[in-house]
């Protein structure tokens, strides 16, 4: 079974997180997030089909209450055990002066996976300086089907 964590949209004390569960229905699970105690996520999963077999079961968490311009770190847990991670940023409360830290935005248009076998926007992006990562990302363009966690987009099919 896999396990995705794909953060979403934020304001400056609330972000909304998508979860995913690949291949099996998923158990009991719970998200952690930053130093809070880890919160239950019940059972309103929504489930996606694949050649007549359910799929990917998906369902959208929002964590209120948070500190403006925070990283948060996400981890979804299973039976106590980490299975996916992420992160998430809260929008500041005002926009930095210029002795602060920068609010970094990043703006992606087009993403193809199938012209990207090596790899190379992912390793850029990870390999982006802490400080450097951006609280923001606009993904724009034709394909960015974010509402259409179809099979293809998930894996390569055609390897």
């Amino acid at each position: 079974m896999s396990y995705l964590v794909v953060p979403q949209e934020a304001s400056a004390t609330s972000a909304g997180v998508w979860l995913g569960a690949w291949r099996e229905a998923p158990g009991a699970l719970e998200l952690a997030f930053g130093d809070r105690p880890p919160m239950p996520i019940d059972d309103d999963w929504t489930v996606w089909q694949a050649h007549g077999q359910a799929a990917l079961w998906c369902r959208r968490v929002t964590v209120e209450g948070l500190e403006a311009g925070r990283r948060y770190p996400l981890r979804l847990l299973a039976g106590g055990l980490e299975v996916a991670s992420g992160s998430a940023v809260t929008l500041p409360a005002r926009l930095p002066t210029i002795g602060e830290t920068p609010f970094t935005c990043l703006l992606g248009s087009c993403f193809a996976h199938f012209n990207d076998g090596a790899g190379a926007a992912g390793r850029a992006y990870a390999a982006l300086p802490a400080g450097a990562r951006p609280q923001l990302k606009f993904l724009c363009g034709d394909q960015v089907y974010l509402v259409a966690p179809f099979p293809r987009y998930l894996y390569n099919v055609y390897s």
